[in-house]
């Protein structure tokens, strides 16, 4: 169904219904099953109808190849007690005859002219080449029977076709062309399940067994299977054996000239197999009397008003079929070698492939004429439905069904539960298991069967361990859930998601695991929701076998094995309860602190900063809680709820100001330590300062003893920067360093500069 093309379907059904208006007389009115009103049995019939054309088109093919009435009845025979299969058996061989050497002539002429005592000479040459060649001799044959079991004796096999064939082939080396000797392996298809569907008379009866509970459509059923997967095979036996012909035997013979792809299809040969109703009505009884399960009369229909096609309609059908099968093969003997020239390629071998590849294509028209019923089907109930339906339009069609089945107390209920201390208090948050929709529209929640526990009513608290040194002991209200989860067969099911959200100021804890026994709940992951948190956890649903599907799959194993498969099996059973816990925040704190109860329901600030203290600095609850540590319940030592309420807010400030404390001195050590890096800076700056100006010193050179001088400047000045531009990397602290290095005094106005130094410098 998946690669069923109705376009393309409908083209080759337009292309015979042309030829199917001239098979029939002009009372009968063929139309395509799709295109007039019909009742559901009568794709029932549609069905048995396309089975019945195509496989009685592939015996009618069988006997124009060569399989006679007597060996029909003897493969009828023999089905009642052993399998029947169609073979291909081919060998061959191939021997040296002769070595033989001729002279070629190239064709090529060399005239040479010249004189002679006044004689004018002309002289031609030529080229001649001489080749050795090798002649063998090819001969094989092939045969295609019938054989019951594994034809074990001659009184097995049935010979429908074959023949014996022998040709020469010559080679430029003293090299076999071929195999010396080679038995090709046989190629076999079963066809039992065809002959059995054969009467005393030949002809084909099947019907589709409507009564059968695993038959779901005319196309869905066991009967309908079997036909397809052995016309599956005969398609592959088919064009094995034309792959013989075409690859293995013909390219023994290279320059045979003929035509062989064209010269050897099927094109032109009619193919019955064809949905179509009657619209006319024909008024003659349907073809389907033998048929409609084992009544045999339930599909009897007479008189007008039929849509199926009657006895003479499918009888026409089937004899032009013949007819023009008929007049390909005789088109074939006159486009090839007569058979008893004992070529490797003759029209014996044109008359195999043309009915090799019309039997291919009965088949491949059975399967998709099978397919366009369920096709049809699908179609019409999609047309009545308004679109196409997904699991998620299953699951609502259940969901409105249930409402009228199950009472409001009993029916499924969305999994969408508010996260409350008490029916009278505003929920914190709440939490869901949701269902994606295909469609793109919003999600929803799913929809479970659930059994609620009440505290206190025979409930068992359960356990749940934190870590190898905690575990925790709770209790509250419990629900059981069962979810129905729908999917279509070859489809993942619609991705589900856990959701959690809480309201501004509100918090609580969701943990997400297992359930491992009846008191004890194994905590995979852990949240904690607050703030307007709004979370969306992919749950990955997986589906393991049912214990019929375990049952089946066990009962071959051995002892040890099925006691691991059952051990491992428990260990699955035990981890796929999936449960979620949910610990409302403020009811903890008041017990943890001591507090009476709804103590903390309007100190936001005050919850805030007990949650800020436990989660962000993990401070010990002994530091905040209200009264003596070793005290019991509320009430015992005397102090009512609003003292502990302000001695827990003495400690939480404490604790908050002490904190503070600590962060001005973390802060101000912080301050330190950077103005200490930022001397430290400053001095390595100053530093490479002072060795930038001290490279730009003059040096004075005496040119000759007692001469003038000259100045030379250090190749390593800093270029001049432009006026009200800073040098670049000495704008660390230019005042201090014109301080330690003052520049020199300029010379006395009055003295002229010399530039004689004197001897002594």
């Amino acid at each position: 169904m998946a690669d069923f093309s109705e376009v393309y379907f409908r083209q080759k059904l337009d292309a015979a219904a042309h030829k199917v208006k001239q098979i029939l007389d002009n009372t009968r009115n063929p139309v395509f099953a799709s295109d007039v009103p019909h009742r559901y049995e009568d794709k029932f019939f549609l069905a048995e109808m396309v089975v019945k054309l195509g496989l009685a088109s592939v015996v009618q093919t069988l006997g124009v190849l060569g399989l006679t009435e007597e060996q029909l009845k003897a493969l009828v025979a023999w089905s009642q007690s052993r399998s029947v299969s169609l073979r291909l058996k081919a060998e061959e061989k191939c021997s040296f005859v002769k070595e033989v050497t001729r002279d070629v002539d190239s064709g090529s002429r060399v005239e040479t002219k010249g004189g002679l005592g006044g004689l004018g000479v002309s002289l031609t040459t030529k080229v001649v080449t001489k080749i050795t060649e090798y002649i063998w001799r090819f001969e094989g044959q092939y045969e295609i029977v019938a054989v019951r079991g594994v034809g074990s004796s001659a009184e097995d096999v049935q010979v429908i076709k074959s023949r014996k064939y022998a040709q020469e082939l010559v080679s430029a080396t003293k090299h076999n062309p071929r195999s010396e000797s080679n038995v090709y392996p046989s190629s076999d298809v079963n066809i039992t399940w065809l002959v059995r569907l054969l009467d005393a008379k030949h002809a084909v009866q099947f019907s589709i067994d409507r009564e059968d509970s695993k038959c779901r459509t005319p196309r869905r059923n066991a009967q309908m299977d079997g036909v397809l997967e052995g016309v599956s095979m005969l398609i592959s036996w088919c064009w094995s054996a034309e792959q013989f012909f075409t690859n293995s035997l013909f390219p023994v013979w290279r320059d045979h000239g003929l035509n062989v792809s064209d010269g050897m299809g099927s094109c032109g040969v009619f193919v019955p197999v064809l949905p179509l109703f009657d619209e006319g009505g024909g008024g003659e009884r349907a073809i389907a009397g033998e048929g409609g399960g084992e009544g045999g009369d339930a599909m009897v229909i007479e008189g007008a008003g039929s849509v199926r096609l009657g006895a003479s309609t499918v009888d026409a059908l089937l004899s032009e079929q013949v007819r023009s099968l008929r007049e390909r093969l005789a088109a074939v003997e006159g486009m090839f070698p007569r058979p008893e020239e004992l070529k490797v390629i003759s029209c014996a071998e044109g008359k195999i492939l043309v009915c090799l590849r019309h039997v291919r294509d009965v088949c491949d028209q059975l399967q998709t004429c099978a397919d366009y019923v369920e096709h049809m089907l699908r179609k019409q109930l999609v047309a009545a439905v308004g679109r196409e339906l997904t699991a998620s339009d299953f699951s609502a069609y259940a969901r409105f069904h249930n409402r009228r089945l199950f009472r409001a107390e009993f029916g499924p209920r969305p999994f969408c539960y508010a996260v409350r201390r008490t029916a009278q208090h505003s929920p914190e948050g709440h939490i869901s298991i949701e269902e994606g929709v295909g469609d793109g529209s919003m999600s929803e929640p799913i929809v479970t069967i659930a059994s609620h526990a009440v505290p206190g009513a025979g409930a068992v608290p359960m356990r749940m361990e934190v870590n190898a040194a905690t575990s925790v002991t709770f209790g509250g209200d419990r629900y059981l859930h069962a979810w129905l989860r729908h999917s279509f067969s070859g489809e993942r099911g619609a991705e589900a998601f856990l959701g959690a959200q809480a309201r501004q100021f509100s918090s609580f804890i969701m943990l997400v695991g297992t359930i491992k026994s009846a008191t004890e709940f194994e905590a995979k992951y852990g949240v904690i929701v607050k703030d307007k948190d709004d979370f969306r956890i992919p749950l990955d649903v997986e589906t393991i076998p049912t214990p019929k599907e375990f049952r089946d799959a066990i009962e071959s194993l051995s002892p040890e094995q099925q006691s691991f498969a059952r051990a491992f099996r428990g260990m699955q059973l035990a981890s796929t309860l999936f449960a979620v816990l949910v610990v409302q925040i403020k009811p903890q704190l008041e017990r943890l602190l001591r507090l009476a109860p709804e103590s903390l329901s309007k100190e936001i600030r005050l919850t805030q900063d007990l949650a800020e203290l436990f989660i962000k600095y993990h401070i010990p609850a002994d530091l905040l809680t209200a009264g003596s540590i070793t005290g019991e319940e509320d009430g015992v030592d005397g102090v009512d709820g609003p003292s502990r309420l302000r001695e827990v807010k003495e400690h939480v400030r404490a604790m908050l100001e002490m904190i503070a404390e600590s962060k001005g001195k973390e802060i101000q050590e912080a301050r330190q330590a950077a103005e200490h890096l930022a001397r430290e800076t400053t001095m390595e700056m100053m530093n490479q300062c002072l060795v930038l100006q001290s490279e730009q010193l003059e040096m004075v050179v005496p040119k000759s003893r007692g001469g003038s001088m000259f100045t030379i400047t250090s190749s390593h000045r800093a270029p001049k920067a432009p006026p009200g531009a800073k040098a670049k990397g000495a704008s660390c602290a230019p005042s201090a360093v014109a301080a330690e290095h003052p520049p020199p005094p300029p010379p006395p106005p009055s003295q002229p500069q010399s530039r004689q130094q004197p001897e002594a410098a």
